[in-house]
């Protein structure tokens, strides 16, 4: 009976310290359905932006916010690879502007700074701007050269309370996720519900790829013969 007795509560032990142990990592953000007033800036351009050729993204259009609703300090970024970007750096495009969402409730956000990585430790380009309600177009100081590399794209935000981020409905596209929280991470990492990517567009200006992405091969070929005359 005293060798029961001891094993129940060590068993009881083990079950208690593995809750605990994912409970604390589950849940850190939570999101809030956005009160989407501002959706004039999506993927539109000036007519002195023709030049514009194409924009880099996973998300659609606005519906959630995320956030902790307290202090934050937090990067939110979307992740695209050297391979989908070489059209881009073959015909030497810039990136020109990156478009994002954010929610801001009353000067929540204290400091928004646009930052683009080659890597999770390399930033290459990053430049402060004041944050409004809505879409925000952030138009680069000095347009980015796209490189032969990845890019992480992304903003950086400091806010008092709130859900600042400004994110779509989903499903997310693990490359559209990517957060900085204290370390390099994904947003359905930090809470498995929020499979949404985040609103953040690329800008790309330049020439467009000049060479097929398809093609068929051989172009011409003997068929064989035709039986005329029968059924």
């Amino acid at each position: 009976m005293k060798k029961i007795y001891l094993m129940f509560i060590a068993l009881c032990f083990v079950s208690f310290g593995f809750s605990q142990g994912n409970f604390k990592y589950d849940n850190v953000l939570s999101a809030v359905k956005t009160a989407n007033t501002n959706t004039t800036i999506i993927n539109n351009t000036n007519k002195s932006t023709n030049a514009v050729i194409d924009s880099l993204h996973y998300d659609t259009d606005n519906n959630n916010s995320i956030g902790t609703n307290s202090a934050q300090d937090f990067g939110v970024y979307a992740f695209h690879s050297a391979a989908t970007l070489n059209p881009y750096y073959y015909m030497g495009d810039s990136i020109t502007s990156v478009k994002v969402f954010i929610n801001d409730s009353i000067g929540d956000v204290t400091a928004t700074e646009l930052r683009i990585y080659s890597d999770t430790s390399t930033l290459i380009y990053s430049q402060a701007w004041t944050a409004v309600y809505g879409w925000n177009e952030v138009v680069l100081t000095t347009p980015l050269l796209i490189p032969a590399t990845d890019l992480l794209i992304g903003y950086n935000l400091t806010a008092t309370a709130g859900y600042p981020a400004g994110c779509d409905a989903g499903p997310e596209d693990s490359n559209g996720n990517w957060m900085y929280f204290g370390g390099w991470t994904h947003l359905t990492a930090l809470n498995a519900a929020l499979t949404y990517n985040w609103n953040i567009r690329a800008m790309v200006d330049g020439s467009v790829y000049p060479f097929p992405v398809s093609s068929c091969t051989p172009l011409a070929w003997n068929a064989g013969s035709i039986a005329t005359g029968t059924s």
